[in-house]
């Protein structure tokens, strides 16, 4: 089966890829009608690749530069200034039969068919819509199954309702708001300007009160770092000395020295 690609403006999709393309397209029966103004809009690596992988080549009249490149392949049966100054409807060609090119020769086309009385334009369109288009639905549907839309969960109409809101005051400021979920008197409710305040800590905080310098001066420095323990709190208590234990452990040591 055959495959016709129609590429307009050539030269916005003319990267390398299409060299692979142009090099394989043969074998996958896939033919390519590029359009565009002139050849050197073109990359060079694209533009060799285009006339590499053509084997006839048709040219009507063309501008002086694109003249000059077509003229080394009609050379020397016509030279650049024969292209330019072709005639209308005319054309000059090189063919290839069997995979050998043939020598340049000159042709004159058919001139544009004089516009039928009656048109058949409706009727073309209709029979080339029934014989060879695809319904826009049947399109659509497999490009959403081949997207996998399909597959995510549907929005339940409970979400896609509008929440209910009930009527409160603000613990802050005493202003009438409205909430999502009923008052119950325990949690504190805030209007959105009061809420904001108190996302930020400005509504919950209460601002230090301002002293004069006169009175920080008369009042101790406040130390930041760790507290120092006291030095009579690091002192051992000491035990109560026994001195009638004592002198009695004495005198029987001294006893036992004697009799020893």
């Amino acid at each position: 089966r055959d495959f016709f690609l129609y590429v307009d403006e050539f030269q916005n999709f003319a990267t390398e890829s299409f060299v692979n393309i142009l090099s394989e397209a043969r074998k996958y029966r896939l033919a390519l009608i590029l359009a565009h103004q002139y050849i050197a809009q073109m990359d060079e690596t694209v533009r060799d690749a285009v006339f590499g992988n053509v084997g006839t080549l048709i040219s009507f009249r063309v501008g002086a530069e694109d003249a000059e490149y077509l003229e080394k392949e009609f050379i020397p049966d016509f030279t650049a200034g024969d292209i330019v100054n072709l005639a209308k409807y005319n054309i000059y060609l090189k063919l290839m039969i069997d995979g050998v090119a043939g020598r340049p020769f000159s042709a004159e086309t058919l001139a544009p068919f004089p516009r039928a009385e009656v048109s058949n334009k409706e009727k073309i369109i209709k029979v080339s819509r029934e014989r060879y288009g695809t319904p826009r639905g049947e399109v659509e549907e497999k490009i959403t199954k081949w997207a996998g839309f399909l597959e995510m969960p549907a929005v339940s109409a409970q979400a896609s309702k509008a929440p209910v809101l009930y009527d409160a005051t603000c613990s802050l400021c005493g202003k009438p708001t409205k909430v999502v979920f009923p008052p119950d008197g325990r949690r504190p409710v805030y209007c959105k300007a009061c809420l904001k305040k108190v996302r930020e800590g400005g509504g919950s905080k209460e601002s230090a009160p301002s002293i004069s310098l006169e009175k920080a001066v008369k009042e101790e420095p406040v130390s930041f770092g760790r507290p120092k323990k006291k030095p009579e709190l690091l002192k051992r208590k000491r035990k109560p000395v026994n001195l009638t234990e004592l002198r009695k452990t004495l005198e029987e040591s001294l006893e036992k020295n004697e009799n020893s």
